[in-house]
């Protein structure tokens, strides 16, 4: 309720600014109309006058026509009685069609004049009604904001009442919380819950019954890999794996780790020291900080499946053949006991 307090009279400061605001633009656009008129009226002024001179002009060019043609006539009529050269007849006929062409330039100009009168005449009326329009608009909104203040100080008013009646619930509310603080469950560590145990109704719990299943939330994350004994002996802690997570496409070519597409850099953390009683040993691999890193938590869930190709020593490729067909091991580390009392039996040829 203190916040509904708070906001209604941030409303009511926003609306107080509103109305200024829409309260000037109103005066602005007033003044622009006012500004629109006089400019409109000074281009219709120029455009009249630009028709009146275009008009004066075509009366001079239609008016020295009549003389034209008349001197033409009787320099024709001169010629034809061999009076006149031919050459005189051409020059007057040429100053009548240069005339002729003024008079009708001179028309043109004029009905250009007065179009672009009647345009300046319809952009006044335009460009008034335009203004009009935004001043209307403006006004409209100024009215809204008016309201808007109105509202926000009747929301004023009942966010008060209901502040009261919050602070006495609150009251109450901190009287039955101190009641239940001594019945709260806390986890053990923090994480997610997956899984919720079917409710009993009014069934009573006892001390051990499942409530809910809970994974952690961490942020070390690694990946467990299941090798063949054959491979095991080769693996030891800091060996560099190349990791493919299920739901993310790879392109993965063994032996040639350069050419990975969509894989994840990873590095061995420990080895077990015993197998799962099926000959499986359990390693844990851990991000590569050298590498890239993996992919976020909301791709790579816990429980998310994993193909590895734990990177050994080079050897030549006859070398690993006779190593998978002998059970013998490449490479042994200096650390590994003496295994010359133990027996081996004999390797299984493939059929």
């Amino acid at each position: 309720a203190g916040q509904q307090l708070a906001a209604s009279q941030r409303a009511l400061d926003a609306a107080n600014t509103i109305v200024e605001s829409y309260d000037a633009q109103v005066k602005a656009f007033e003044t622009v109309k006012q500004e629109t008129i006089a400019a409109q009226n000074a281009y219709i002024e120029m455009a009249g006058k630009k028709v009146q001179a275009e008009k004066q002009k075509l009366a001079e060019y239609e008016a020295a026509l009549p003389q034209l043609q008349a001197e033409y006539d009787r320099m024709k009529t001169l010629q034809a009685e061999n009076n006149i050269s031919l050459q005189k007849l051409q020059e007057v006929g040429r100053k009548l069609k240069e005339a002729t062409s003024k008079a009708r330039g001179a028309e043109f100009y004029y009905g250009a004049a007065q179009d672009e009168l009647s345009g300046k005449q319809s952009e006044r009326k335009a460009k008034i009604e335009k203004a009009q329009a935004e001043i209307d608009k403006t006004k409209a909104m100024l009215r809204k904001a008016n309201g808007d203040v109105s509202k926000a100080e009747s929301d004023i008013a009942k966010a008060q009442q209901d502040l009261n009646k919050a602070e006495k619930e609150l009251l109450d509310m901190r009287v039955k919380v101190a009641r239940q603080e001594s019945q709260i469950i806390k986890a053990p560590f923090d994480g997610y819950i997956v899984q919720i145990k079917p409710n009993l109704g009014t069934a009573i719990l006892k001390e051990g019954d499942p409530i809910c299943t809970i994974v952690p939330y961490t942020t070390d994350r690694s990946v467990q890999i299941w090798l063949d004994g054959n491979d095991a002996p080769l693996v030891e802690p800091g060996r560099p794996v190349r990791l493919q997570f299920e739901g993310w496409p790879a392109v993965q070519f063994a032996g040639w780790p350069s050419v990975a597409v969509g894989t994840f850099g990873g590095e061995v953390v420990s080895v077990d020291a015993t197998d799962n009683g099926n000959g499986k040993f359990r390693i844990l691999v851990r991000p590569d900080p050298a590498d890239k890193p993996w992919p976020q938590d909301r791709f790579l869930r816990q429980g998310v499946r994993a193909n590895a190709w734990v990177l050994l020593k080079r050897v030549p490729l006859w070398y690993e053949v006779w190593r998978n067909l002998n059970g013998f091991p490449p490479v042994v580390s200096i650390d590994e006991p003496d295994q010359k009392g133990s027996k081996s039996k004999p390797p299984k040829l493939p059929k």
